[in-house]
């Protein structure tokens, strides 16, 4: 036997590792902040919400880049048992008499690969969904700072892929009719696509890009750094007043980066898509 969502249990114990340590090397054990980008931004929010926030808070501050949350199941559930089968598969240890033991001594990038599938819900670490712990604000934070790139599912989505086909195979256990209503949410031509892309792949490191749009480095850059020190990314802004800042999460409104500058901006199928997934 073996405790479920190992990765993110190894993730609690670095960070509380950081708690006990931090003050011998001048830091403040209660303003501690996480940061992660993609996979690693879903592990933020996994340890966002573990515990259903009734965990102990070693951290106060969470910072979601981008982040990629996969299905999740509930430990006991077949998928799960096929999760795992899968991992084991995917490690060299099928067949094995001890299939945990054999996984705990796997290499540890083919672990990492398998562990795209790992993720499970219902045991003392995650005993909620996602989908049921935001709305619930079942959290173990006291600020939390999210981020998306409009175009930047499409990465994991086949260009030759029928969206209808694709959703379905996605989620095999919803019904036509569900399935008919979580196509509706999403035209052709939906909100995000009136927001002009712009190219934010320079900001993962520092280049000399950056030096040629200040406007663009200031207003983001900034925003993150006074997340961090304050818990407001408007606090110590580095644009001007007149410059947009990041909208409250009650305004109903979100901060937009496009190639001229920042806005605020009413994404209005939002909400609604948010709904219906919550019921399905």
């Amino acid at each position: 036997m073996s405790d479920t969502n190992s990765g993110l249990r190894d993730q609690e114990a670095a960070i509380a590792w950081t708690k006990d340590g931090i003050a011998a090397f001048g830091g403040d054990p209660g303003n501690i902040g996480i940061r992660g980008q993609s996979a690693g931004a879903g592990s933020v929010a996994g340890r966002v919400i573990s515990r259903a926030g009734r965990g102990k808070k070693a951290f106060n501050k969470a910072l979601s880049s981008s982040p990629f949350w996969p299905k999740t199941y509930r430990h006991d559930a077949d998928e799960a048992e096929w999760i795992y089968d899968t991992t084991v598969n995917r490690t060299g240890c099928a067949g094995e008499r001890d299939s945990l033991k054999c996984l705990k001594k796997a290499d540890v990038q083919s672990t990492r690969d398998a562990s795209l599938y790992v993720a499970v819900t219902g045991d003392d670490f995650l005993p909620l969904p996602l989908s049921k712990a935001a709305p619930r604000r079942a959290v173990n934070i006291e600020f939390g700072f999210s981020m998306f790139n409009t175009h930047g599912s499409e990465t994991f989505v086949p260009s030759s892929a029928d969206f209808v086909s694709w959703v379905r195979g996605l989620l095999p256990d919803l019904s036509d009719k569900q399935l008919e209503k979580a196509y509706e949410l999403y035209p052709e031509v939906g909100s995000s696509e009136i927001i002009d892309s712009y190219n934010v792949s320079w900001w993962n490191r520092i280049n000399t890009a950056q030096q040629a749009d200040p406007l663009h480095y200031h207003g983001y850059t900034g925003a993150l750094a006074s997340f961090f020190a304050t818990g407001n990314p408007n606090t110590l802004k580095l644009t001007d007043n007149d410059v947009p800042g990041i909208p409250e999460l009650d305004s109903g409104e979100e901060f937009v980066i496009d190639a001229n500058g920042f806005l605020n901006v009413n994404v209005p199928q939002f909400e609604e898509r948010c709904a219906v997934w919550q019921k399905l």
